[in-house]
């Protein structure tokens, strides 16, 4: 008897595999260019922070040399991780059609934005996050295209 769990993730297990992630990938060739973009990016993401998790010997920042216990234990790799992970998790929420995905990556990427320590930035900055954050809530939000993806009744 498989195991089914479904939800608003519209994920099923069955005992001979994953249907969901057929599921993703039928979803991912369904979405609009710009939203394909964006999930790319995230899904770029979800492997940087996997890859943060690796221990690398060495590598460099401006030049400066730096060990995987410098990337951990002075901050850089806790905070990097947090921000590339909450991106691709939201960008699973997209390819996933979960109620409310636009918000829960607008706000990812506003949190990563946070994270990353953008406040500490010029005005330029933070005035250009703040309107590429507009932005892309509006695209999300408000394309006809990314509607009717979204609330497609499944794959």
């Amino acid at each position: 008897m498989p195991l089914r769990w479904t939800s608003n993730l519209r994920f099923a297990a069955h005992a001979g595999g994953v249907k969901g992630l057929s599921d993703v990938w039928r979803n991912f060739r369904r979405m609009p260019v710009l939203l394909k973009l964006l999930s790319v990016h995230g899904c770029i993401c979800l492997i940087g922070a996997i890859f943060t998790l690796t221990p690398l010997a060495t590598f460099r920042i401006d030049g400066r040399r730096v060990t995987y216990s410098d990337w951990w234990l002075t901050g850089p790799g806790a905070s990097v991780f947090f921000a590339l992970a909450v991106i691709g998790a939201a960008t699973l929420c997209l390819l996933l059609r979960v109620r409310l995905a636009e918000v829960y990556y607008t706000f990812s990427v506003a949190i990563a934005l946070l994270v990353l320590h953008v406040s500490e930035a010029g005005i330029a900055v933070i005035l250009s996050a703040i309107a590429f954050l507009v932005c892309v809530y509006a695209y999300l939000r408000f394309s006809s295209g990314v509607r009717r993806y979204l609330v497609a009744s499944g794959p």
